[in-house]
């Protein structure tokens, strides 16, 4: 499978989901991020955490949550155990624009077989991000990650601070796949990135 064709899956997956589119903590423009979260009977620590900056205005914060600390993609990817990624708008935004994003970052850090394998898993998400239509400054997107291989996402709204949206996916290695548009070679943000896996930009 060629470069183009990757592209094609990427932008066919994401045609399909616009056609339904209906403590002291570490404060980033104000998304505060706690040291440690309690998921069940686990403890994690925050790795990590930077602002997404897009046509250079900050579009979202991301804290990377681990139950020990990572300092590698290597280390975050193969580690086993609980792992969150919480991502909290900056500003108002569409539906579209982040499916756009979440797109271009699979297909720019994944290989062919990755986007075909996991093809059904990213229509998924996209028309989960779709069905809300709007995210507002607030919202929260949480990614997470099972021992067991399951991915969960959750969409938490600002207004209610409840679970607007939920899915799990049973498919092993999806929040690897999904972890490359952060952490990968060729990452959304490369300075948000290093700010993730607690290096100094």
């Amino acid at each position: 499978m060629t470069t183009r064709s990757k592209q094609t899956i990427a932008l066919t997956i994401l045609g399909l989901s616009l056609t339904l589119i209906p403590v002291h903590a570490t404060e980033l423009t104000g998304a505060n991020f706690r040291p440690s979260i309690q998921i069940g009977q686990s403890t994690l620590l925050l790795n990590g955490a930077g602002v997404r900056q897009h046509s250079s205005v900050g579009l979202y914060s991301a804290g990377l949550y681990l139950e020990k600390k990572a300092a590698t993609t290597k280390e975050v990817i193969s580690e086993l155990g609980l792992k969150q990624l919480r991502m909290v708008m900056l500003r108002d935004t569409t539906s579209k624009q982040l499916i756009e994003l979440l797109n271009q970052g699979l297909v720019a850090n994944n290989i062919d077989k990755n986007l075909s394998a996991f093809a059904h898993e990213i229509f998924k998400v996209s028309l989960m991000l779709g069905d809300q239509g709007r995210f507002l400054q607030g919202d929260a997107i949480e990614i997470d990650s099972s021992p067991a291989g399951n991915t969960t996402i959750k969409i938490i709204s600002s207004k209610s601070q409840a679970v607007s949206a939920s899915q799990t996916f049973t498919n092993p290695g999806l929040f690897k796949v999904m972890m490359g548009v952060w952490l990968g070679e060729r990452p959304a943000d490369p300075r948000l990135k290093s700010a993730l896996l607690g290096q100094p930009n």
